[in-house]
């Protein structure tokens, strides 16, 4: 299992660049989301870095950061990753915790508007084990939030030939370069800059 970084001696900004780094050279370098490049070249993606350790100041965020997706047009911003630098570093917690955020879409009647999804150093896929590499399609330095425009994802869709294939290939991906690579790779993006 992977180590979080300690982002205790981190500023927002650091914590930020860490997850940009992240995007780049993870989730568009290796081509896992084909959607992801322009929204993170035109500097459309919003990151919010949650310290609080508490569960209802995150809920507290993850609420605020929906209400700015609803009244912020798309071309000023697309989406919101939300950083958890102090919560849920157990991916059974964050499991649950995902749960709640779920039902904070849901309390505010955006369901089928608003989708999260999710983004841990130990993500896991049920039925595949920790050291396989398919994890690391969903595997990030610190856990994340991704706060996603249900419309956004139909644009996608409609755009892009074969969306139901995207998982599949990214797995064949992942598993191309192996998990040792991956790790490594994954480890260096974590280190104090």
């Amino acid at each position: 299992m992977i180590d979080r970084p300690d982002v205790s001696g981190l500023s927002d900004k650091e914590t930020i660049d860490m997850i940009k780094a992240w995007v780049s050279q993870f989730v568009i370098g290796y081509h896992l989301c084909p959607f992801a490049a322009s929204p993170f070249v035109k500097n459309l993606i919003r990151y919010k870095v949650v310290t609080a350790g508490e569960e209802q100041r995150l809920l507290e965020s993850v609420s605020a950061e929906i209400d700015l997706l609803q009244t912020t047009p798309a071309d000023e911003v697309s989406t919101t990753i939300i950083i958890l630098c102090h919560l849920w570093s157990d991916f059974y917690d964050y499991n649950q915790g995902l749960g709640l955020v779920e039902g904070v879409i849901a309390a505010k009647g955006l369901e089928g508007v608003i989708q999260v999804a999710s983004f841990h150093p130990n993500y896991q896929f049920a039925g595949v084990k920790p050291h396989d590499a398919s994890n690391f399609t969903n595997r990030s330095p610190l856990p994340l939030l991704h706060l996603i425009r249900e419309d956004d994802i139909s644009h996608a869709r409609d755009s892009y030939s074969d969306i139901e294939g995207i998982p599949s290939r990214n797995i064949e991906t992942m598993e191309k370069l192996g998990f040792h690579e991956l790790d490594n790779k994954l480890k260096l993006l974590m280190e104090k800059p």
